[in-house]
């Protein structure tokens, strides 16, 4: 055998042992899409010594949060781990790593989760006045998925016995309430929640209480003495406000006064 020629299958025997040694990732990890709060599954597979996970915010443990790690059975060099996830908002894109470690070298892979929901709206307000409207206002959701065109909103209003006193849809971010339509002595209920044709919100509440409003003065008064040397107090209340007041009740005292 030529020199040449003996060396460079020796070379070649040689690389292809070592190569053999090398840790390398079989069956990586793929991406995923989840709706979210649901657990989400990755699996990783490989040859090696080891095998370890790592997302984009850092190396992942079983203490993670909203993460859990469970090994395979290592046998013969080979190495695997399934590695389930919840889909919160804040996962939406994360990258998760398996990295499978050799001797002294390694090899790596990735995917990625995205999460597909709408999030609930913020700063839900609901506004009571006394002039002609009430209005609810909210502020859109911070989370939105990236397939997500045009947004909708649906508005309820309950009154303290749970009957529906407005229940409509909208694009705006708020929305005027009649006072005709609301009975102003309850406790509302303000429900709103956004949706498009595939996802729908956790709906954002608030409660909001109206008593009326109103203020008393006495308009007249009349005492009158007897003969006999008792007397009696005549007097006028006149209420001024929300002419819908609520069943408040006018009290008044009296004083016995010697003359």
């Amino acid at each position: 055998m030529d020199l040449s020629l003996g060396i460079l299958v020796y070379l070649v025997i040689y690389f292809l042992r070592t190569a053999e040694s090398f840790p390398k990732v079989t069956d990586p990890p793929v991406s995923m899409t989840a709706f979210v709060d649901t657990w989400v599954s990755f699996h990783c597979e490989g040859e090696g010594d080891t095998l370890v996970w790592q997302t984009s915010e850092g190396p992942v443990t079983d203490e993670s949060r909203n993460i859990s790690i469970y090994p395979g059975i290592t046998t013969s060099g080979i190495v695997n781990s399934t590695l389930v996830i919840l889909a919160k908002y804040e996962n939406d894109g994360l990258f998760i790593g398996c990295i499978i470690f050799g001797s002294s070298v390694f090899d790596s892979t990735g995917a990625n989760l995205y999460v597909k929901a709408i999030g609930p709206v913020e700063d839900l307000f609901f506004n009571i006045s006394m002039n002609e409207y009430a209005i609810v206002v909210w502020n859109p959701p911070s989370f939105v998925a990236d397939d997500v065109n045009t947004l909708s909103y649906r508005v309820v209003i309950e009154d303290d016995n749970d009957n529906p006193l407005v229940d409509i849809v909208t694009t705006d971010w708020e929305y005027e309430v009649s006072i005709d339509i609301l009975n102003l002595c309850s406790i509302y209920t303000v429900i709103v929640t956004a949706y498009d044709n595939q996802y729908t919100s956790d709906s954002s509440i608030i409660q909001e209480e109206y008593i009326g409003e109103y203020f008393a003065s006495i308009v007249n008064n009349i005492v009158s003495v007897e003969e006999t040397g008792s007397f009696a107090v005549e007097f006028t209340i006149k209420l001024e406000g929300n002419p819908r007041l609520c069943n408040n009740v006018v009290r008044g005292i009296t004083r016995l006064i010697n003359p």
